[in-house]
């Protein structure tokens, strides 16, 4: 979460931004699809302090989609502010049967996108 950090405010997102149009000028016509940052569990949050930026690097990355006409993926109610039991004990990493659940809601993200 430290990308960009060399651009200033709002640098994250200057960044995310530039990878993403470099990728459309190879295809114009791609759909752009981007995840919100999964929350860490608050014992991770306890180990490394940097995890209390994701809601604001995911208002980053939404605001980011919105401005490009990109649809953004709202994961945070999976991980229920880092209580669902989604997690490998380093709280950051999931375990292997959520990842079945994350790709649900990335498709039902792009089926009400695409409707």
């Amino acid at each position: 979460m430290n990308i960009g950090e060399n651009e200033g405010d709002p640098g994250y997102d200057v960044v995310y931004e530039e990878q993403i149009k470099k990728l459309l000028a190879v295809d114009p016509e791609a759909h752009v699809y981007v995840n919100s940052i999964i929350p860490a569990t608050p014992t991770a949050l306890q180990k490394s302090p940097r995890w209390d930026k994701v809601d604001a690097f995911n208002a980053k990355i939404k605001a980011m989609c919105d401005r490009n006409g990109w649809t953004y993926i709202d994961n945070d109610a999976l991980a229920q502010g880092g209580q669902a039991n989604i997690y490998q004990e380093d709280g950051v990493h999931f375990l292997q049967p959520f990842y079945s659940q994350w790709a649900e809601n990335m498709y039902n993200t792009k089926k009400k996108a695409d409707a």
